[in-house]
C-alpha cells in the first residue's frame, strides 16, 4: 500500500516562453516487504521514492511549440500508459503544430524514459531491454480531421538498431440518425527489425477492426477484432498498447494470436450532480496451432464503475477476470483497483 502525488509549477509566460517543473513521489505505507516488489507502484525492492518528473522550457509561436527536456507525450506507442501510481516521462525534444484546422503534427527526438517506478531516466533501448545500450527514438505523426465524419492518423518511430514502427488508424462514421450513430474504426501496425539489430531479425504486424454503435439512451456497444502476424510478437516496452482488443489485463499481442472483443458502455443514472456510469468488456483469445498454449483459450471479463462529479472529481472501481493468459504460460489470476481523482 502506497500514497502518492504529484505537485506542478508553471512559471508566468515570457514572449511566449514558459518553464514547468513537476516532482513525483510514491511513498509506501503498508505490507512493503522488499522480497515482494515488482507492483509498479514502489521501486523493485518496494522502496519508496521521488523525482523530478517534468523539467522543460516550452515556447509557443501562433499555431506551434516547441517543449525541450523532461515531459509527458500522448502517442499510440509512446505515451504515459498511467496505470500505476506513477506515469511513464520520457526527456524529449518535441515540436508539435496545427497545420490547419484539420492537420496536426507531431515530431519528436525521445532519448530516455522514466517507467512507473524509476526515480530516474534511463535510454530507450536500455528501457526496452538491451541493457546497457544507448538509443533513442525518433517519432513523427499526423492527425487529419477532414470533417466530422472522419479521422485519419499516421505515425512513424524509429529506434536506432533496434526498429522501426508504423502505425495507422482510421476512424470514420458509418451511420447517424436521431436514434443512433454507428462508428467503424481500422488499424494497422508493421513492424520490423533495423541497423545492428539488438533485437533481433524480425518482421511482424497487426490489424485490427472496431465497431461502436451510440445510442441515445446512452449505451454505446463495441465489438472489436485483432489479428497479429505469427512471424514474431509485437515490440510494445514504452507505453500502453494501442490494439482494440487490449482492455485491462492482457494486450493480445502474441505472435499469431487472434482476439476478439465485445462490449457494453452505460451511463446508469444521475447521482446528486454526478454520473454513474458501468462498462462491462469480454475478450477471447487464441493462438492457431501453438501447442497446449492455444487450448483452452484466452478469456479476459472486465467490470468497471464510475462516478464523475463536474469535472474536477471521479473514482473508478474495476475488476478484472483472466483465465490461461497466453503470455504467461496459462496462468490464471484476477485484480481489483479502487481509484480516486481530485483536481485541486
Amino acid at each position: 500500500m502506497a500514497v502518492g502525488g504529484w505537485l506542478q509549477y508553471e512559471s508566468p509566460t515570457w514572449q511566449g516562453i514558459k518553464l514547468t517543473l513537476a516532482g513525483y513521489t510514491s511513498q509506501g505505507l503498508f505490507f512493503t516487504d522488499p522480497a515482494h516488489g515488482g507492483g509498479g507502484v514502489l521501486g523493485p525492492s518496494q522502496e519508496s521514492f521521488s523525482v523530478l518528473g517534468i523539467a522543460n522550457l516550452n515556447a509557443k509561436l501562433a499555431n506551434s511549440q516547441i517543449t525541450l527536456f523532461r515531459q509527458s507525450l500522448n502517442t499510440p506507442f509512446i505515451n504515459q500508459h498511467d496505470v500505476r501510481m506513477l506515469p511513464k516521462l520520457v526527456e524529449a525534444y518535441t515540436f508539435s503544430s496545427q497545420l490547419t484546422p484539420s492537420v496536426y503534427f507531431l515530431a519528436s527526438q525521445v532519448t530516455k524514459i522514466k517507467g512507473w517506478a524509476n526515480n530516474t531516466f534511463i535510454p530507450m533501448s536500455d528501457f526496452a531491454g538491451y541493457r546497457g545500450t544507448d538509443k533513442g527514438v525518433t517519432l513523427a505523426g499526423m492527425i487529419l480531421n477532414p470533417g466530422s465524419q472522419l479521422k485519419l492518423q499516421g505515425w512513424n518511430y524509429y529506434c536506432y538498431d533496434f526498429m522501426n514502427v508504423v502505425y495507422l488508424h482510421l476512424d470514420s462514421e458509418l451511420y447517424r440518425n436521431t436514434k443512433l450513430n454507428v462508428h467503424g474504426q481500422v488499424q494497422s501496425l508493421l513492424q520490423n527489425s533495423i541497423g545492428q539489430a539488438m533485437g533481433g531479425n524480425f518482421s511482424t504486424g497487426m490489424f485490427g477492426l472496431k465497431g461502436i454503435c451510440q445510442l441515445n439512451s446512452g449505451i454505446n456497444l463495441v465489438l472489436a477484432y485483432t489479428n497479429a502476424n505469427k512471424n514474431h510478437d509485437i515490440e510494445n516496452p514504452w507505453g500502453a498498447y494501442p490494439g482494440f482488443t487490449s482492455i485491462i489485463g492482457e494486450d493480445c499481442d502474441l505472435a499469431g494470436e487472434h482476439a476478439w472483443t465485445v462490449g457494453i458502455e452505460n451511463n446508469l443514472c444521475q447521482v446528486g450532480s454526478g454520473n454513474l456510469a458501468t462498462k462491462l468488456y469480454h475478450t477471447e483469445a487464441y493462438i492457431l496451432g501453438n501447442g497446449s498454449i492455444a487450448s483452452p483459450h484466452q478469456y479476459e471479463t472486465d467490470l468497471l464503475f464510475e462516478y464523475r462529479l463536474a469535472t474536477n472529481y471521479y473514482w473508478q472501481l474495476r475488476g478484472i477476470l483472466v483465465n490461461h493468459a497466453l503470455d504467461m504460460s496459462g496462468t490464471n489470476y484476477s485484480s481489483c483497483r479502487f481509484n480516486v481523482n481530485y483536481d485541486f
